[in-house]
Parts: C-alpha cells; structure tokens; sequence
C-alpha cells in the first residue's frame, strides 16, 4: 500500500520534495475543486477563469505549505496551517464573489488539510539542488 502513496522518491527515482510535491499536489487538487463548480449552473459560463483561478490558489497553498513543512515537522500544525491557508484564500475568493460562500470556503479549508497532511508526511525536507547534491544526483 505504501508505494502506491507518494513516498520519499518518485518513480523515476528522484527525490520529491515537500515544496514541489505541495506545488504539483495543490495545482492538481486545485483543477479539481475548480471543476466542482460546473454543479452551480450560474457558474457553468465561467468554468475556465474558475478552474485557473483555483489551480493557482491550489498552487500557492501548496507552496506555502511545503515551504512551512521544511521548517515545522508536526502533522497537526501542519493540518492547521492547511485550514488557516485554505481557509483564508478560499474565504477572499468567495468573498470576491459575493456568492457560494459555504460551498467555496468549504473546498478550500478541504484543499488546505488535504495539503497540509501530505506536505507533513510525505515528501523529502532536502532544498532544491541541495537535496539531489545529497542523494548523489546533483
């Protein structure tokens, strides 16, 4: 079951870190969420400038998320970090929108935890080039 799971390499055999897996993860989580709005038919209009927007907002919190799992190794801080930033972007989108405000903040708090888990618990803590110099790759 635990190679099914992003693990400490990739299949390749190149190390994952938690900054580009959070990047990579929170771009694909975040297409997804923003294609949960074809269920609003008033929204159906604006699928792309959605889906976009969210794979950019997935994208950010996953680098933030990354960068704050290199400093803290705590899976519960890095759940409440995960909250706090989904929730927060999640909350000025639908803010910005003045509609959806449950289902909106909702799937970003979701996104927040989903990538604040998997940034704590997967991934390698190396930095950049520093961490394939350390697995003899660089």
């Amino acid at each position: 079951m635990r190679n099914l799971l992003l693990t400490e390499h990739s299949r390749k055999g190149l190390p994952t870190n938690k900054v580009v897996l959070g990047i990579l993860l929170g771009a694909i989580l975040g297409a997804i969420d923003g294609g949960t709005a074809w269920l609003a038919p008033e929204a159906r209009d604006k699928m792309i400038p959605i889906i976009v927007g969210a794979t950019i907002k997935g994208t950010v919190t996953g680098l933030l998320l990354g960068l704050f799992a290199l400093r803290v190794r705590s899976v519960p801080l890095g759940l409440l970090a995960g909250l706090a930033l989904g929730f927060l972007f999640s909350f000025f989108v639908a803010y910005h929108e003045h509609s959806h405000y449950v289902n909106i903040v909702t799937a970003g708090s979701i996104l927040g935890l989903i990538l604040g888990y998997a940034t704590q618990r997967f991934g390698r803590a190396g930095h950049g080039l520093e961490g394939l110099k350390d697995e003899g790759l660089g």
